[in-house]
């Protein structure tokens, strides 16, 4: 009876060691993060569920986040093992779980996100078809793209179909919606755009080529003639030449004369050429008279009015340039960078932009690089490092010329720094290990866009292949250095 009560006791406190043993090693946290990049308008959804009490009951375990690593900001003690947050500013953030079982024990665990400051998007839309009469159903089609991570779903949009300056719907998150025009004409359809961010964009038809395209509509309703004229420029000089256009008059048939003076006596013949240039020898104002025949013999007229200057005023020059993307500072690139040039931006008072030729001197040296062209973007790769005065030459169709110049700096590309911390330096095999690379750095690139691949044993075989999240977690299996 004595060797049984023994026994007994002896079991007991074996009981007893073993779930005091099986306390002290306490849980394990884990954290993995969605996305891992974004904007101050992305929502964050930082994850710990997969991490366990060493005893097997997950359940009971709590949770508390510092969405900031360093600032010991912590949320309170919660037994819900996902959360979200949205950055007020921009930065590399790190995240830390703080994981705690019945008993008290606590495990950690880190993460990290890449906030943008500004939220990047593109919006344009197709209508279908683009011509038709009153009766025609046209189909608007948006296509919206944007920086990762940003929830497409929460873009609005409204329209307006005529754009006469009131919107004719309200703010709709479908990108795609119909609509009818009860009357003939040209009309050149506004999109209003609502970002997650707040911030609003209009999108409208585009200039090409002179003409005003992606998004003009034609709508016909009768079987007269309607004349329409413009011109490009709306003003000018002796030395300018005007170009005519009766593109938006209808219907399809027509035939089409012009009267450059205003003084009765046309000076072209019928033709069905829309488009016509002429310059004037005196300055003054005229009136320019476009008369339109459809195949029965039916005539319309359009008017419109133009001013000659005795001189003309020189275009104004503007630059923009962009590197990659990646780089840290856009007025810097290397060797291996693509520039972009671009001189959309430049204008005149009496020329449509479309008609502005352009050439570029990329080392500033007074020999220009390309030959005069109304292409307003233009890429160049410098070879050498070194400073760079890029020049650009804008010139109107009165041939008035001004340049404007920005200085580029482009140095030699250099290898990162590579940077690696670790949560221990000494554990027992089946301890996962934490690494760290997010203090690598470049002199070039920001760090954000540096990626990293780990070997784990040092064996010069690579564990990983190359990637922007700088953070790793490693078991190993067996004991070693």
């Amino acid at each position: 009876m004595k060797n049984l009560a023994r026994s007994i006791l002896f079991l007991f406190l074996i009981s007893i060691f073993a779930l005091a043993f099986a306390s002290d090693l306490g849980p394990e946290a884990s954290i993995t993060s969605s996305p891992s990049k974004g904007s101050l308008s992305t929502v964050f959804t930082f994850d710990a569920s997969q991490s366990v009490d060493s005893r097997g009951f997950g359940s009971t375990l709590e949770y508390r986040w510092n969405f900031n690593a360093g600032e010991e900001s912590w949320t309170d003690w919660d037994d819900d093992a996902t959360v979200t947050h949205q950055y007020t500013d921009d930065g590399t953030k790190q995240i830390e779980v703080e994981v705690r079982d019945a008993d008290g024990y606590t495990d950690k665990a880190w993460s990290q996100v890449d906030v943008d400051n500004e939220l990047s998007y593109e919006t344009e839309f197709t209508v279908s078809p683009e011509e038709g009469d009153t009766e025609t159903v046209f189909e608007f089609d948006i296509d919206t793209t944007a920086s990762y991570g940003t929830d497409l779903d929460a873009f609005e949009y409204r329209w307006d179909f005529d754009d006469d300056g009131d919107f004719d719907t309200d703010y709709i998150s479908s990108e795609t919606i119909d609509h009818s025009y009860g009357d003939n004409g040209i009309y050149m359809p506004v999109l209003e755009v609502t970002a997650p961010d707040g911030t609003t964009t209009e999108i409208r038809g585009y200039e090409y080529d002179g003409a005003l395209s992606g998004g003009r509509i034609t709508v016909h309703s009768s079987d007269y003639p309607e004349a329409s004229a413009k011109v490009w420029p709306s003003s000018g000089d002796e030395n300018t030449r005007f170009y005519f256009s009766a593109e938006d008059s209808f219907n399809g048939d027509d035939e089409y004369r012009w009267d450059f003076e205003g003084d009765g006596i046309f000076d072209t013949d019928w033709s069905s050429e829309e488009t016509a240039d002429h310059k004037y020898s005196t300055p003054g104002t005229y009136e320019v008279i476009l008369q339109v025949r459809n195949s029965d013999g039916l005539t319309d007229e359009a008017r419109l009015s133009i001013t000659i200057a005795e001189e003309g005023a020189a275009p104004d020059a503007q630059i923009r340039i962009t590197s990659d993307t990646h780089l840290a500072d856009k007025d810097v690139g290397t060797t291996a960078t693509e520039f972009k040039f671009n001189a959309s931006y430049s204008s005149d008072e009496e020329d449509y932009s479309s008609y502005l030729e352009v050439r570029w001197d990329y080392e500033g040296d007074g020999d220009f690089d390309t030959t005069w062209s109304t292409e307003k973007t233009a890429y160049h790769q410098f070879l050498a490092a070194g400073e760079y005065e890029v020049t650009l030459e804008v010139r109107d169709t009165a041939g008035n010329v001004s340049e404007a110049s920005y200085d580029i700096r482009v140095v030699t590309n250099t290898a990162p720094y590579a940077s690696i911390t670790a949560d221990n330096d000494e554990a027992t095999s089946g301890v996962a290990f934490s690494f760290d690379a997010g203090a690598s750095s470049d002199d070039q690139y920001k760090s954000t866009y540096l990626e990293v691949r780990w070997d784990w044993e040092g064996d010069g075989s690579w564990d990983t292949s190359f990637s922007n999240d700088k953070t790793e977690e490693h078991y190993y299996d067996s004991s070693g250095t």
